[in-house]
């Protein structure tokens, strides 16, 4: 086992019960319940009308437990265990089954695989259901190799006692991570529909089933404790007794059930009778003045239909809130971002002020620059009347030189008539 501790939750897609309202803080391990079993390929697959809240279930339950691990349970009480003795059978379907359902888990980051396969009825049975455990756990430690990834759970749903199948306690030592023991439905209309029956005890009283008894026998057959995880039943069935009898814990007597169709039971679960709570200020069960059984029984059937009725409404409701409360986070931070904007446009509309004195410090040096281009443009101007001056001054020097007597090979005589020498520039 990967864990010390369990503390788990079946969440059914048939429940009415949006999965956006799971406290997973209370949970270690949620299963997301139950993915279908193709009759015909053997692959597993999300049911059609539930597909969304599949796909997203662990990233919502996240939400508030970013710790919680989630598996995808296959099958349940509603599949056909003929279809998994058929798909488990054979090699061929079995790898059909390992490799959709580790796809399917990986795909939509599940962290593990849950068999809901309730039960393998015969010894041929339990042969292949000891066959694709093994498999299935290889196929598992083989995709953890090649990925690099933590290797997925498994686990499996089983009947309160081994007995059933014995020669399966070693193959599930070896392949399991843990086994969810499933202590209820020890006693319903369907079984005994004449007798009150405790559906889920938990004590052992005499040699009655129960939840210790189961515990205690896995544990006797060899099974680690470490791998037993104890289901509690949040479901029950409704009784009239049909005369007056003393009742006691596992004790039985005489009555009808609280359901007409006795083919069909009808059981009431937690969410039906928390809904009744709230919507009518009572429970299914609670009654003020005696009643006839044939009325007790079809109010008792009115409120049990009349709360399925609603669940999907519920939770459509529930949907349109979570959804609303969605609406308004997204309208706070919109809110919360106008206000930056806000903000930053004030910020800007206060440094134009500097920046326009800035500008006029500029307007004042561009004036400067225009005058002093201007002045540079008389320039040409001043150095034309300074060439004239040169040329005019050239002229005036030529006139002197010409104006000058050519001493060129004269000879100059000093004041007594002797030669003094050459005019030149010897």
């Amino acid at each position: 086992m990967t864990t010390d501790f369990v503390k788990a939750g079946y969440w059914s897609s048939i429940s009415g019960f949006a999965v956006a309202n799971i406290d997973s803080r209370n949970f270690t391990h949620l299963f997301c319940a139950f993915a279908e079993l193709d009759p015909n390929t053997y692959e597993v697959t999300f049911p059609t009308a539930t597909m969304h809240e599949f796909q997203t279930f662990t990233q919502t339950v996240q939400r508030k437990n970013p710790d919680v691990k989630t598996l995808l349970s296959i099958g349940g009480p509603t599949s056909n265990p003929a279809t998994f003795a058929a798909m488990a059978s054979r090699e061929s379907n079995r790898t059909s089954f390992i490799t959709s359902s580790i796809e399917l888990a990986t795909t939509n980051n599940f962290h593990g695989l849950d068999l809901s396969w309730l039960y393998p009825s015969t010894e041929d049975e339990s042969r292949y259901f000891r066959a694709l455990l093994s498999e299935w756990h290889n196929a598992i430690l083989n995709v953890a190799d090649i990925t690099d990834d933590e290797p997925l759970l498994l686990t499996a749903q089983v009947f309160c006692s081994p007995n059933r199948d014995p020669h399966s306690v070693r193959a599930i030592c070896r392949n399991l991570d843990w086994i969810n023991v499933l202590p209820y439905n020890f006693h319903s209309p369907d079984k005994l529909p004449n007798q009150i029956g405790g559906n889920a005890p938990s004590p052992s009283i005499e040699k009655n089933p129960s939840g210790e008894a189961g515990v205690n026998a896995w544990i006797e057959a060899g099974l680690d404790s470490q791998k037993v995880v104890l289901g509690l039943a949040f479901v029950g069935y409704a009784w009239l007794p049909s005369r007056v009898c003393k009742l006691t814990t596992g004790g039985t007597g005489s009555g009808d059930p609280a359901v007409s169709n006795v083919d069909n039971p009808v059981f009431i679960s937690h969410n039906i009778i928390l809904r009744g709570r709230q919507k009518w200020g009572r429970t299914l069960a609670r009654r003020r003045t005696p009643r006839p059984a044939w009325l007790a029984s079809f109010i008792s059937n009115l409120e049990v239909v009349f709360g399925a009725r609603m669940a999907p409404i519920e939770a459509r409701l529930d949907s349109t809130e979570e959804l609303m409360k969605n609406m308004r986070r997204d309208q706070a931070q919109i809110s919360a971002t106008l206000q930056r904007v806000g903000d930053k446009l004030e910020s800007m509309s206060h440094s134009q002020e500097p920046l326009k004195d800035r500008t006029k410090g500029m307007g004042k040096a561009l004036a400067r620059i225009e005058n002093l281009m201007q002045d540079m443009s008389s320039i040409p101007t001043q150095l034309d009347t300074v060439n004239e001056g040169l040329d005019k001054l050239s002229m005036s020097v030529a006139d002197i030189i010409a104006a000058m007597p050519n001493c060129q090979g004269d000879e100059y005589y000093c004041d007594d008539g002797s030669p003094r020498g050459r005019c030149g520039w010897d």
